[in-house]
């Protein structure tokens, strides 16, 4: 059974990956200065958005299992390859596809 920590690690998991859009957002944009590059919007909200994050990993796994968050951690590959394709329009080649299907499959069997 799923408790509702695990749900809230999954969410958590899904908040970094859009921490990850957010600084890849910022990487794709040409600044005028180092300092513009690193301390823009986009760059901060995401530093804030991992913050956040690690306060409610640490949090959650006050309830959950160290094996546990590090098998729900491995939805972000699978988060990030989904987004991936849809904000920045790039291709799920064989070879992801397959990473994909082997991270579900281990999924599958830890939670047998």
């Amino acid at each position: 059974m799923i408790n509702r920590y695990a749900i809230l690690f999954v969410f958590n998991v899904l908040l970094a990956v859009g921490a990850q859009v957010l600084l890849k957002n910022s990487a794709n944009k040409n600044h005028v200065s180092i300092i513009k590059e690193y301390l823009n919007p986009l760059v901060l909200s995401a530093y804030c958005i991992f913050v956040l994050n690690t306060l409610v990993s640490i949090y959650c796994y006050k309830f959950l299992e160290l094996k546990q968050g590090g098998v729900l951690q491995m939805f972000s590959y699978i988060f990030v390859l989904v987004l991936d394709r849809l904000i920045f329009k790039q291709r799920i080649t064989s070879k992801r596809l397959i990473g994909m299907l082997l991270i579900l499959s281990g999924i599958f069997v830890f939670y047998l």
